[in-house]
């Protein structure tokens, strides 16, 4: 293998990594790669089900350019086949933490809507009708990549139990928080619904991990679905 392929490899090597990366909002990186590009990222896109085929893609590729990688380099270093194993372990237990520090770079000296993020990791509600209204508690997990602190109006939007449920007729009243600078941190939070009185006859109680929320800074709103 010539110099100039054995390096081709290790670039190889680099793509698969990035298309297996997992950012830290817990998206795949190959999927929105794929996306960009035009090529759908699920068999079933919708539903997020079936083969997925940016990490089959990136799993070949992975596999394919290490072991050309090794091939290479196996003259020169007797142990580069756990020097690339230790590098793919180190990649991607610090990808999450380079994502955001990229966007924290990018928005320094940015403010409003752009600026304010909600993650999955860490975040879920629960709620359970009481007379007229649906009291809810939830764990959210927001980011202010900004250098300012944002003032935020913020709500959970839930799709269970489709049209015909109590969330297409139920309207969750905001709460307003204030996210500090540069930050990312757990919110516990109780919202409240306005009264409705279809709501005496459902009894209806829950949890939610996959959920959406709404955020609202200076007048600039924008819905976010964790699935």
């Amino acid at each position: 293998m010539s110099r100039k392929q054995g390096w081709g490899a290790v670039l190889l090597l680099l793509c698969s990594l990035l298309l297996l990366g997992v950012t830290h909002r817990g998206t795949i990186l190959g999927d929105q790669l794929f996306q960009a590009i035009g090529l759908s990222a699920w068999s079933d896109m919708e539903k997020r089900q079936g083969f997925h085929y940016s990490v089959i893609a990136g799993f070949i590729l992975l596999v394919y350019s290490a072991n050309l990688t090794i091939r290479y380099f196996r003259q020169r270093h007797r142990l580069v086949g756990r020097t690339v194993f230790l590098v793919c372990v180190a990649f991607f237990a610090t990808f999450p933490y380079v994502t955001e520090q990229a966007l924290v770079l990018m928005h320094r000296n940015d403010t409003g809507i752009d600026v304010v993020d909600v993650l999955k990791k860490d975040s879920r509600c629960s709620y359970a009708t009481v007379d007229d209204t649906v009291p809810i508690q939830c764990s959210i997990r927001l980011v202010n990549y900004g250098g300012a602190a944002e003032q935020v109006q913020i709500r959970p939007l839930f799709r269970e139990f489709g049209s015909e449920g109590i969330w297409s007729y139920v309207e969750v009243e905001f709460v307003h928080l204030t996210l500090d600078p540069r930050s990312n941190q757990v919110y516990g939070i109780s919202f409240t619904t306005k009264p409705e009185e279809r709501l005496r006859s459902t009894g209806v109680s829950g949890t939610a991990m996959s959920f959406g929320v709404e955020m609202i800074v200076n007048g600039e709103g924008k819905e976010v679905f964790m699935e």
